[in-house]
């Protein structure tokens, strides 16, 4: 019979954390059942029934691939990753905000991240957009080397607030990160005003990080003074 899902878990992040790519999406699609592995079969109650149980647990393992794969420091291997969301949704497997939080350990620019999130929200009920999932994408924004992922960054802020979601500290971080490596110092100390301003109310607080940012941020364009 097929392992448990958790089983199908562990397995996929040992090979995972080996290196063993090829082998862990093997074992993946091996060992676990989806509706769309179902098609072009005859179809009895008692099968989909099954396959629709598979496809509840398969999110986990399919989650731990796209993360052992958007962590690798190999860009070739980073790249595999968003194929599995289509190989996800062929399966008739539904991913979760974990799926996309991990999808975005690998993105290296702005316009992935601002993609990935738009993916996200075409799943709606399923996937939460909640501040962990904008975290990752302004995390990736502050990676973008073309020194303009701050303002892409700055965007999603406005979309965070406008959907309702709170930015915490880790946010902020993200963000300040962002301004520094463009050297956008007076945006950062706005930003750094902001989190000051929200004091007590700010989830996480202002840690060494968001300040170590703000001084990169001066220290870059000289301003040694506000600095």
């Amino acid at each position: 019979g097929l392992l448990s899902p958790r089983d199908v878990t562990n397995l996929v992040r040992l090979l995972g954390a080996r290196g063993a790519h090829a082998s862990m999406l093997r074992a993946l699609r091996a060992l676990t059942l989806a509706p769309g592995d179902l098609l072009g079969a005859s179809i009895d109650p008692a099968s989909l029934a099954r396959a629709q149980r598979g496809a509840a647990s398969a999110v986990f393992g399919y989650t731990a691939a796209v993360a052992s794969l958007s962590s690798s420091p190999n860009p070739e291997v980073r790249n595999s990753a968003p194929p599995l969301l289509d190989e996800m949704d062929r399966r008739g497997v539904t991913p979760s905000t974990y799926t996309f939080t991990a999808l975005l350990l690998g993105v290296q620019t702005a316009g992935e991240a601002v993609g990935v999130l738009d993916r996200a929200r075409a799943y709606e009920g399923p996937v939460e957009v909640d501040v962990h999932l904008y975290n990752a994408a302004v995390h990736a924004c502050a990676r973008d080397s073309t020194n303009s992922g701050w303002q892409t960054a700055l965007a999603l802020l406005r979309t965070m607030r406008r959907d309702g979601v709170q930015p915490d500290g880790r946010t902020y971080g993200s963000l300040m990160h962002a301004c520094a490596r463009a050297g956008q110092a007076r945006v950062a100390l706005s930003l750094l005003d902001e989190m000051k301003a929200r004091g007590s109310d700010l989830a996480g607080g202002i840690d060494a990080k968001a300040w170590g940012a703000a001084l990169r941020a001066c220290a870059k364009v000289g301003d040694y003074e506000r600095a």
